[in-house]
């Protein structure tokens, strides 16, 4: 039986979040703020830790391999489409290090995700 939609609300408004986050143009950015790459790194990691998460809970009645699997595949996925995504963006641009964090955080997502089910 299929999930009703409103179960992947949450995960629809977090993705929406993610996007705007990460391909908001430099300058914009700028004008607020400029942090470091640690700290950069560490925003990608769980932006995509919580995707991760809430796209476990809004698949939880796939079981639990599939769940898991399907949620670390897809917030991975998005991480990656996003980052070269920030190719076009002034200011912006594809990181491997960003990349590797976004893949990290949805790795530490499902776990938490399973630990919590």
């Amino acid at each position: 039986m299929r999930a009703p939609i409103r179960t992947h609300i949450p995960t629809l408004l977090w993705a929406l979040v993610v996007a705007v986050a990460l391909l908001t143009p430099g300058p914009e950015l700028e004008r607020i703020t400029r942090p470091p790459n640690w700290i950069a790194g560490a925003a990608h990691l769980v932006l995509f830790m919580v995707m991760a998460w809430v796209l476990h809970r809004s698949l939880a009645g796939e079981g639990v391999r599939r769940a898991l699997a399907l949620s670390f595949l897809t917030a991975f996925v998005y991480g990656g489409a996003l980052e070269f995504g920030q190719i076009p963006i002034e200011g912006r641009g594809l990181e491997a290090f960003d990349f590797m964090m976004n893949g990290a955080g949805a790795l530490i997502g499902v776990f938490a995700a399973r630990l919590s089910s």
